[in-house]
């Protein structure tokens, strides 16, 4: 790759097309010399040209991810140049891949590329080419909008380069950019986060209680970079003290969103087009992955609806199943009630204990409330302290607790951004040390089982079999015995759901890729190779006998599987990319040269594989060029959560489960297809 990159950056001038040295058709099989079918046609000739250059193409040399990298390093230093250098290489390679479209493969000899750069040039003549419609297609590219950033940091004094297609830093300009951004929120104090939620506010939707960060691409709406906001919060919350007596704060502030959003936008997190996500390989689905992990940590934040919250911490730590046990969060609920009534999204909640003896229904004394807000609070001092670099996310804490001790009050900060502190609080006091996973898993069950309930859904819960041992020597599965955690029937389709508490790890959001696809193994995989073990016997036996004598039968219906986490993976659980994801995976290995992680990644997906590879998943999901996972679905609580708020039973539970299913906006942000949908009924 870096010899090509070097062959189309030596010489632009060989890569300048010139498709008037043709006149007419039989000029270009006369030039070119090769034979063309009679008769010889404008279109058969442009078909025949095509299929040559495509044969060209077909080396297994380089991936087509290569490909994109090449053209990304060329584009960019193109635009950054003001399009003086490198113009023709450019254009070469912007045709090629308007005229012949993606393919799987492409060659690594110069010669190869100088025969495809003829016939492309011939190929062009025949479409009317002309200089002033190549530019047109090269124009609406979010090269150009990396670019612009990076021309603006170079004015700006900092150091960069292109590198394998990336806009890099050199060492030195990096640190710069961040002791400038240091040195400014120093000076900011509180003021960055107050002027942080103030401008946030104009992605915040009233109605559903949520921001909505993600942008819809679109080929109408002028590209240019966001504003990473989850990035911005999180240094503000680092630098809660007294701000310095300036009147230069709103400069400063200003300063430091441009500069984030210059680094964040040549790091290339952002999705400028609704496409980009449909048509990844093997080679690509896993940086995808992570790039999407990483938007969300940087431009978007976690957020959870503040009536979710309350229905998932009363429904797990009021359970019977802890209260019986001796475990009161009586206390913590009403604080979070309290806490969620009282605060806005727009700024934060300043109060003091002796404010929550009235609201509170002087149910608690004094000393108990100040002892429940030490347990739930983190010094402001302490809070996301030295984090400065996006990297560092280990160092980002504000997640631990939902207040903030300042003097004698406490904050607040935010119903929506700051609720899990609640959560994470109480699993911690439930389960010091992690050491007694059953009763979290117990609880979070027993939630899902009174949120189904509450609102008249009927299922099974926790129901188990046997697995023949056909279906294990099928399967390639050692258990003899398995167990659903949810099944839902309509008339028409049976829903298998499996809950799983696996979210992501720190490791996941600072960017390390193997963590990832371990964290996605052990959610996402893992949940639809127990559904498709219970749907493979449920397709071969015609019905699946429990334990306890229950039966449940096909009857000819529609089998869907969800995968259900406890808390969200945002932008992962797309539809569409969900679907993309098992696509590009399903026949691969994943190889890291780490042996544990590497079992950890490919366990479930050995399993999913020897499913899809049965005849009866075959016949039934792969031929005729279906999806065969359309019926893969992964979910968090808090979407389950808004389904059943417009469910009564099980018939309009899903129609509420398949409302994103057939449209997307290419936004994947679940919450806000959702509703928009739901107003479109």
């Amino acid at each position: 790759m870096v010899e090509l990159i070097s062959l189309f950056e030596r010489n632009d001038q060989e890569w300048k097309l010139v498709p008037t040295k043709f006149t007419q058709p039989q000029d270009i099989a006369e030039l070119l010399e090769f034979d063309v079918p009679a008769p010889l046609t404008k279109e058969g000739l442009k078909k025949h040209l095509e299929a040559h250059i495509k044969n060209l193409l077909a080396s297994e040399a380089l991936p087509a991810n290569d490909f994109d990298t090449i053209q990304s390093h060329i584009a960019l230093r193109y635009f950054i140049a003001d399009e003086k250098q490198h113009g023709h290489a450019h254009t070469f390679l912007r045709l090629l891949r308007y005229y012949i479209g993606v393919t799987e493969h492409y060659p690594s000899s110069p010669q190869q590329w100088r025969k495809i750069k003829s016939l492309l040039e011939a190929y062009a003549f025949l479409c009317d080419y002309d200089s002033d419609k190549s530019m047109a297609l090269s124009n609406n590219d979010q090269n150009i909008i990396i670019a612009n950033a990076a021309k603006t940091l170079i004015a700006k004094g900092y150091n960069i380069s292109i590198k394998l297609g990336r806009v890099e830093f050199d060492k030195d300009s990096e640190e710069r950019l961040f002791e400038a951004l240091s040195y400014r929120f120093n000076k900011m104090g509180y003021f960055a986060l107050e002027n942080t939620l103030h401008l946030m506010g104009s992605f915040y939707n009233r109605q559903t209680k949520r921001y909505y960060f993600r942008r819809s691409p679109s080929p109408n709406r002028k590209l240019e970079p966001s504003i990473p906001w989850g990035y911005l919060f999180n240094l503000s919350l680092a630098n809660l003290h007294e701000p310095v007596k300036s009147k230069k704060l709103k400069n400063w502030y200003n300063e430091c969103v441009e500069l984030a959003q210059l680094y964040f936008c040549i790091h290339d997190l952002q999705t400028f087009n609704v496409y980009q996500d449909m048509f990844h390989t093997y080679n690509t689905i896993l940086p995808a992955i992570q790039k999407q992990i990483l938007y969300d940590q940087h431009y978007a934040l976690d957020q959870i609806n503040a009536e979710h919250m309350i229905a998932m911490v009363e429904g797990q730590f009021a359970s019977p199943l802890v209260t019986t046990k001796g475990f009161n969060a009586t206390i913590h609920i009403d604080l979070l009630k309290w806490a969620s009534k009282q605060a806005t999204h727009d700024s934060p909640l300043f109060f003091t204990p002796q404010q929550l003896l009235h609201p509170l229904g002087l149910k608690y004394t004094l000393d108990e409330i100040e002892a429940v807000l030490t347990e739930l609070s983190q010094d402001a001092k302490k809070l996301n302290r030295g984090y400065l670099q996006p990297e560092d996310i280990s160092q980002r804490n504000f997640f631990m607790k939902p207040f903030i001790k300042t003097g004698e009050k406490y904050c607040y900060v935010n119903p929506t951004l700051c609720n899990f502190g609640f959560y994470f609080s109480l699993e911690q006091k439930l389960n010091p040390n992690r050491k007694n996973g059953n009763i979290v898993g117990d609880i979070a069950e027993e939630l899902v089982s009174s949120l189904l309930t509450k609102l008249g859904v009927t299922f099974y819960a926790g129901k188990k079999y046997k697995v023949s041992d056909a279906i294990r020597k099928d399967l390639k599965v050692e258990s003899k015995e398995r167990e659903c955690d949810f099944i839902i029937e309509t008339d028409d389709t049976i829903i298998f759901l499996e809950l799983k508490r696996k979210t992501l790890t720190s490791f996941s959001r600072a960017g390390n890729t193997m963590k990832s696809i371990i964290d996605v193994s052990q959610s996402l995989f893992h949940a639809l190779a127990q559904t498709g073990v219970h749907e493979y016997t449920l397709r071969k036996q015609d019905k699946i006998t429990f334990k306890d004598g229950t039966e449940l039968s096909l009857n000819g219906r529609n089998v869907e599987r969800v995968a259900l986490t406890l808390f969200g993976y945002f932008g992962l659980q797309d539809g569409s990319f969900v679907h993309m994801i098992l696509k590009t995976l399903i026949n691969a290995r994943i190889q890291s040269g780490n042996e544990e992680e590497d079992k950890k990644a490919n366990k479930y997906l050995e399993e999913l594989r020897s499913q899809y590879k049965t005849d009866i998943f075959q016949e039934y999901y792969c031929k005729d060029n279906h999806n065969s996972f359309f019926n893969c679905r992964f979910f968090s609580v808090p979407q389950l959560l808004t389904m059943l708020k417009n469910a009564k039973d099980n018939e309009t539970f899903l129609t509420e489960f398949n409302r994103t299913r057939h449209m997307t906006d290419g936004s994947k942000d679940w919450f806000k297809e959702y509703e928009y949908y739901r107003k479109l009924r």
